[in-house]
């Protein structure tokens, strides 16, 4: 069997679904009898993640390491000022029989490295895809932050390139395998779906304080433009006689706002769901294959989302798909429809309690 090395600027951090996907992919893989080696970013600055480190197999390697620069904007930049200290990662490496790589620092890494490399893409940042999903005046700053990262944009899809052409490749969904295809036509692709721990997330959802009837509502999670927390809000407006929860990291308590209570962000999932009569993915983003549709799904909770990305492959039900995401009418109207289909996990849950 093999050792296998995971490395991501946030792997062994519970910051985001990536990362509670390949925590269960490593598990996975040393089920199979291989030894994983974690390497994990010593001091990672943002999404409070030293907050939020898991507590990995004892089992495992752990290497701890440092980069020059964390930033979360100016992420091609920051690329560039820790290229030689990625390098530098990957050669100490030799003991490693595979390296698996996800994320924007992914290219660093994985190029040089002798043996089996496998680059794992997450979302449509790993295909290279640069989008403005603004509109108005933030568009065009959005337009002038991304020329002034064209020279080292230039460098990072050098770099993507060459990688994505001598690795294998794992998506998350066939929309990803699509885009990977594109970008490395001659290269192995695999899709291996997020996997969710439905005992851990049935466990948290079960003891999560109970949410009375009258105060769940609506769930969204990302108040942003890319996960459309605006067309959340305008929605709700049209929606006075039901409650909305936005779930998101700026926010450290509770804020209410009229029918909207914007809520921290939850690191057991279990938790978020309890508020939840039906979640609504309303992203502006080509998903990848959310694990908020696939949890809420999991607890019997129906969904209502965007027809972007790879949302389509991962609802249940693809009537719950908003194809005009920036008419709220429609969302209002498929809300309105669905929002008494309370899924069985919720029923059993209540009469449990």
């Amino acid at each position: 069997m093999a050792r296998i090395a995971v490395f991501s600027k946030y792997f062994g951090y519970n910051v985001g679904g990536a990362e509670r996907s390949m925590l269960a992919l490593m598990r996975a893989l040393e089920a199979e009898g291989h030894e994983i080696v974690a390497y994990v970013n010593r001091t990672p600055k943002h999404y409070g993640a030293g907050e939020r480190r898991f507590e990995l197999p004892g089992s495992w390697v752990v290497r701890e390491f440092s980069l020059p620069v964390d930033w979360t904007r100016f992420r091609f930049v920051e690329y560039l000022l820790c290229r030689v200290a990625l390098q530098g990662i990957m050669r100490g490496m030799q003991d490693v029989d595979q390296l698996y790589s996800y994320g924007t620092l992914a290219p660093g890494v994985l190029r040089g490295f002798p043996r089996k490399r496998v680059y794992l893409v997450r979302d449509e940042y790993g295909l290279g895809w640069n989008r403005n999903y603004y509109k108005g005046f933030r568009a065009l700053v959005q337009r002038l932050y991304f020329l002034v990262e064209v020279p080292f944009r230039m460098v990072w899809m050098r770099d993507l390139r060459k990688v994505a052409s001598s690795s294998e490749l794992i998506a998350n969904s066939c929309f990803i395998a699509a885009g990977l295809e594109q970008l490395a036509p001659a290269s192995s692709i695999r899709i291996i779906p997020p996997q969710i721990d439905a005992a851990q997330l049935t466990d948290e959802y079960e003891r999560a304080p109970l949410i009375p009837p009258g105060r769940r509502g609506v769930v969204a999670v990302g108040d942003n433009i890319l996960k459309g927390g605006d067309i959340v809000r305008r929605v709700a407006r049209l929606m006075p006689e039901r409650r909305f929860y936005l779930f998101d990291r700026k926010y450290t308590v509770p804020v209410v706002d009229g029918n909207m209570t914007f809520m921290p962000w939850q690191s057991q999932a279990g938790v978020l769901y309890r508020y939840a009569d039906m979640v609504m993915v309303a992203s502006r983003v080509n998903e990848a294959f959310p694990r908020v549709v696939v949890e809420a799904q999991a607890l019997g909770i129906p969904v209502v989302a965007s027809h972007r990305g790879g949302l389509p492959e991962a609802i249940a039900d693809p009537s719950m798909l908003v194809e005009a995401i920036e008419d709220p009418e429609e969302w209002v109207k498929k809300i309105r429809e669905n929002i008494n289909i309370i899924g069985g996990r919720v029923e059993r849950s209540e009469r449990n309690a």
